[in-house]
């Protein structure tokens, strides 16, 4: 005796069975689904890196050339107006989601957060896109030494420390270090 000839409704089974197959299909699915990650390294050449604050991803054991893991960068281009006033490309880029985009600073200018620090002090950095908030957390680890009178001017600051993203329903966090200034 089979199940038709028992008496019992076929489309019940079918439907049964296409919903089992649904269900298996969805978890082999999720299970060998992988999500790229938000932040990204910016391609080189891709944007001018002259001046202004850069942080990279921290090297792992094979070290890339630094200008192939930036992952944010503000440089001066536009600050230099005579009424202070940024006039264009004013905003830090980032490679996010698979593109390079600009990111809002809740912060204001990095090297501002830097004055009267000493090597050792932290410093926050915070950025919005959309929804998604950007958080630096650095710890400075090199500043330039008081002008000793020679007339050359250093004006270079080095830190390290943890990016935190966050788009509502990931979050994120990358190992940094970067720089400020020529």
């Amino acid at each position: 005796m089979n199940y038709i000839s028992s008496g019992r409704n076929p489309r019940v089974l079918v439907t049964f069975c296409l919903a089992l197959s649904a269900a298996l299909l969805h978890v082999s699915t999720a299970i060998g689904e992988t999500r790229r990650p938000i932040v990204g390294t910016i391609p080189p050449g891709t944007i001018e890196v002259e001046g202004g604050c850069t942080h990279v991803l921290k090297p792992s054991r094979n070290r890339a050339d630094y200008l192939e893991r930036i992952v944010f960068h503000w440089g001066y281009q536009g600050l230099e107006s005579p009424n202070g006033k940024c006039v264009s490309n004013c905003l830090p880029y980032m490679f996010l989601f698979g593109k390079v985009v600009t990111v809002m600073p809740l912060t204001g200018w990095p090297e501002d957060l830097l004055h009267n620090k000493e090597v050792g002090d932290t410093f926050t950095e915070t950025y919005r896109l959309g929804s998604m908030t950007i958080r630096f957390r650095n710890r400075i680890t090199f500043l330039c030494p008081p002008n000793n009178g020679s007339g050359d001017v250093c004006e270079v600051a080095k830190f390290e420390g943890v990016l935190r993203v966050s788009d509502g329903t990931r979050n994120e966090t990358y190992e940094t270090m970067g720089h400020c200034g020529l």
